[in-house]
């Protein structure tokens, strides 16, 4: 069980670290951070309180939209470790035409992707109070 986990985790941690890094040297450049700075504000608490929760918007849009997309790396990840579960249902639906399983599969899927990205929009209002509902 352990190399198809890490075969899902690994797959998408690379550019998990990028994203999350750049977005935050972009956020950490702007000035209200400078600002912080010259008060002379702890750097620990400028990146926890301030910069990671202005940054945290587009990185929760990545996570949501990876989430369903790790649904469909383990398609072909439960194929090739012979591990069962769903992605290998629909794996051997596709390969034999079961449409009745190809397309109650792609449903779950599907509502997988909207409920994610409704938990997005849920939590850019806690991130981010300009979203919030007045």
């Amino acid at each position: 069980m352990a190399l198809p986990l890490i075969t899902l985790v690994l797959i998408g941690f690379g550019s998990w670290a990028y994203l999350v890094r750049n977005f935050l040297v972009g956020v950490l450049q702007e000035d209200f951070i400078m600002a912080k700075k010259a008060v002379g504000i702890d750097k620990k608490k400028i990146l926890y309180r301030h910069a990671l929760k202005n940054a945290a918007p587009p990185i929760v849009t990545v996570l949501a939209l990876s989430l369903s997309g790790s649904l469909g790396g383990a398609i072909i990840t439960e194929a090739v470790f012979d591990w069962p579960g769903m992605g290998r249902l629909y794996y051997e639906a596709i390969s034999v035409l079961d449409l009745p399983v190809i397309i109650g599969a792609t449903y779950v899927l599907t509502a997988f992707f909207l409920v994610s990205i409704f938990l997005a929009d849920v939590l850019y209002g806690y991130f981010d109070p300009r979203v919030r509902r007045q």
